[in-house]
């Protein structure tokens, strides 16, 4: 899991590597814009959004709907969920971009940070769901 501080100590030739901070630091840094979901876009008539919340808590936006639910680290693990949506209807091929965000979202076992600053959600099942600040 990726930590906020790093720290590394020399002591002659020996060299020892540490982190440390909040995880969630990390998350609740900035609104996450969907870039791709495992590596392709999805259709949709506005951005897919997230934002994390101090509190426990993530809100978005999935095509023409709003999404929230809790979200919990612990360990080595982030999982989101449940997830609730409104119920817009849709043109289907929104609906269905919409239902497969939700889907993604609520497999989230761990996060990576990308060295572009990007979010890497990553899921039990090897879903990628990759998210711009």
């Amino acid at each position: 899991m990726p930590h906020p501080a790093s720290v590394t100590l020399r002591h002659g030739a020996e060299r020892l590597s540490g982190c440390g901070g909040d995880p969630g630091a990390l998350l609740h840094s900035s609104a996450w814009t969907l870039r791709a979901l495992d590596g392709a876009c999805l259709p949709s008539d506005r951005p897919l959004e997230l934002l994390f919340g101090t509190d426990g808590r993530f809100a978005g936006q999935g095509s023409c709907n709003r999404l929230q639910g809790g979200f919990r680290l612990s360990g080595e693990a982030l999982r989101l969920g449940p997830v609730a949506s409104t119920m817009m209807a849709c043109p289907e091929p929104v609906m269905a971009a919409k239902r497969r965000w939700v889907e993604a979202l609520a497999k989230v076992r761990a996060f990576a940070l990308m060295p572009e600053g990007e979010l890497l959600l990553l899921g039990e099942d090897g879903t990628q769901v990759e998210l711009a600040p």
